[in-house]
């Protein structure tokens, strides 16, 4: 797997991490990462029961420069309860990284579920192109109307930066 993740472009790597995921798979992706010389990228899907400590045990040796919070399962947002305290153990933990809030489904969601600009860093929610048709040509089609969402989420979140994951 550290070979493939080499070969991606530079940037960041998305490490998702769910109530279910193995704290010792994190702990082993998250390094592979990092030796790839790639900035990780880590998504805490938060449900209703799985305590904050667990996504932050998890990333107790990794290095990250920021932190998305999303909503998994029967949610479709982060729970606005749940951003602050875990904002500050993030900070507790990495230093005073920026921490994006949102949702893992669609900007329908995100925006149905808005949450107070002044809960997070940045924002986050999926675009998804191919939903009703697979075709190059649909795909393309798809672009002026996900300008358009982002700019629309801009302006829901006053500004704050967007950070669209994945399309």
């Amino acid at each position: 797997e550290l070979d493939l993740v080499k070969t991606l472009p530079s940037g960041h790597v998305r490490l998702d991490i769910r109530p279910e995921t193995n704290a010792g798979f994190v702990s082993r992706a998250a390094a592979d990462i990092e030796k790839a010389g790639k900035d990780l990228l880590p998504f805490f899907h938060l449900d209703n029961d799985t305590p904050d400590s667990f996504y932050l045990e998890a990333l107790r040796n990794a290095q990250c420069d920021r932190i998305a919070l999303v909503g998994c399962q029967d949610l479709k947002i982060v729970p606005a309860e749940r951003i602050d305290p875990l904002v500050n153990a993030i900070h507790d933990q990495f230093g005073n990284i920026p921490v994006a809030a949102g949702s893992d489904a669609f900007f329908t969601e995100f925006n149905r579920n808005r949450i107070s600009a002044e809960k997070a860093d940045a924002f986050v929610f999926s675009i998804n192109p191919q939903v009703h048709a697979f075709d190059n040509l649909s795909i393309v089609e798809t672009l002026e109307g996900q300008e358009a969402v982002v700019k629309t989420a801009l302006a829901i979140c006053d500004g704050k930066p967007v950070w669209v994951s994945p399309v």
